[in-house]
């Protein structure tokens, strides 16, 4: 998967950039060991501190119930549907590495500058304690291999081991946000800004109507959410036993009343759920998640910071037993500090 594809779910949900790898196959391995810091001015400044898991599950448990009634799931051989979490099958079993919890660490600066472009620095602050599965490894990758720290300036995306020594770089595709700043600033910087009912379902409409224009369909709205849906560009099944086959992909999403806050998505392949992310937010009540702003009173600035993400993923084993793979991420801190002026 391409760096840039990996901007959608983050965008929908407050602009937050993770970036968690890139294609080697495109990559450079020349360029300079120096940090260019940008001198632009800043808009919006992010800091977050982010522990992340990844396991594989077995699909039949209570908590992947959506995942088994979607059609592929359902025409498996009734022996592999049968069993349950729990059972001595082999086939409620992931006899795999992959079983085995990953875990991460990272701190993350980001910084969105006045004219839409971006800049990231993420370090790796993974524990001994946590590199349970590196340790089983019988031949561990080098120390000065391994990414200790990712830098984007200047749409060119740079690796760097803990000597600070340039691994790779990679020249991206132009990103701007600047279409999602000026929105951010209209909002915040209102003067008529409340949180009535009729203000929330007027701020409601006008968002909808942005979507539907950006190509997404209204699938139902009510005072508690709006749930909306969008096709996929990609219509190669992601299934390994269907990986030949061209399917209809989309995704739904659950937003918020105001369309703030994004609750989840669920990414379908035909009649099949194949991912399902779940967000949690936290309030400005926790210190690690309350934003700020010189400019802007506290009481208009969102208090709802994503805390945390669950992302489930079907995949299948060679032998055709499907699995839930789960990277879930706990942020320990996430907080938004505005420069924006009325």
């Amino acid at each position: 998967m391409k760096i840039q594809e990996k901007f959608f779910i983050a965008l929908l949900s407050i602009g937050l950039v993770a970036f968690q790898g890139c294609d080697d196959r495109s990559i450079k391995e020349n360029g300079s060991d120096e940090i260019i810091e940008s001198k632009k001015d800043v808009a919006i400044g992010i800091s977050q501190e982010i522990e992340k898991i990844q396991y594989a599950e077995p699909i039949y448990s209570n908590e992947n119930t959506e995942f088994i009634a979607g059609e592929e799931i359902q025409k498996l051989p009734q022996r592999m549907k049968m069993k349950r979490v729990g059972s001595s099958s082999s086939n409620d079993t992931i006899t795999c590495a992959e079983e085995i919890p990953v875990m991460a660490a990272l701190s993350i600066s980001q910084n969105i500058y006045t004219d839409g472009s971006v800049s990231y620095v993420a370090q790796d602050m993974t524990t001994e304690e946590m590199l349970f599965i590196e340790k089983l490894n019988v031949n561990p990758q080098p120390e000065n291999e391994k990414v200790a720290k990712t830098v984007i300036n200047n749409n060119i995306i740079s690796l760097y081991n803990s000597d600070g020594k340039l691994l790779k770089s990679e020249q991206m595709e132009n990103l701007n946000l600047k279409p999602m700043l000026d929105s951010l600033n209209i909002y915040l910087t209102s003067d008529t800004r409340q949180n009535s009912p009729a203000k929330i379902k007027s701020m409601r409409a006008k968002a909808i109507l942005r979507a539907q224009a950006s190509g997404m369909r209204l699938v139902s709205e009510s005072d508690s959410e709006v749930v909306m849906e969008i096709d996929m560009t990609s219509t190669n099944a992601s299934m390994a036993q269907k990986a030949k086959s061209t399917v209809t992909r989309k995704a739904v999403m659950r937003f918020s009343p105001d369309m703030k806050r994004l609750y989840s998505s669920r990414v379908y392949e035909n009649k099949q759920l194949t991912e399902l992310v779940e967000m949690e937010y936290a309030s400005n009540s926790e210190s690690s998640f309350a934003n700020s702003s010189l400019y802007l009173p506290g009481s208009i600035l969102p208090d709802a910071n994503i805390k945390v993400i669950n992302r489930k993923m079907l995949m299948f084993k060679s032998d055709g037993t499907p699995y839930i793979m789960n990277n879930k991420e706990n942020y320990k801190k996430n907080q938004i500090t505005y420069n924006l002026k009325k």
